[in-house]
């Protein structure tokens, strides 16, 4: 019998566990919706992931000037997320 509908692709999330910027850790806090942040706080580092940390290679990460956390964007679903990380203490 074959199927009628179309499923849905469901993209699998990156991997979120931590980064390492400079010379500090710093671990997934949250997914924080892009509305909810305040653009004005958010500046490049000039910084991509690279292997050894806990989160795809190669994306760009940013400071949330505000509070100090870091910022990569996963824009590989249907929408754009944004994953804080916060230094692990």
């Amino acid at each position: 019998m074959k199927e009628t509908t179309e499923e849905a692709k469901i993209s699998e999330p990156i991997p979120l566990q931590w980064i390492n910027y400079g010379v500090e850790k710093y671990v997934f806090n949250r997914i924080i919706p892009k509305d909810e942040v305040d653009m004005s706080q958010i500046v490049s580092t000039n910084t991509l992931t690279a292997l050894g940390d806990g989160a795809e290679s190669g994306i760009e990460i940013f400071l949330y000037k505000k509070d100090g956390s870091l910022f990569i964007i996963d824009n590989t679903g249907p929408t754009e997320q944004w994953a804080n990380f916060i230094k692990n203490n």
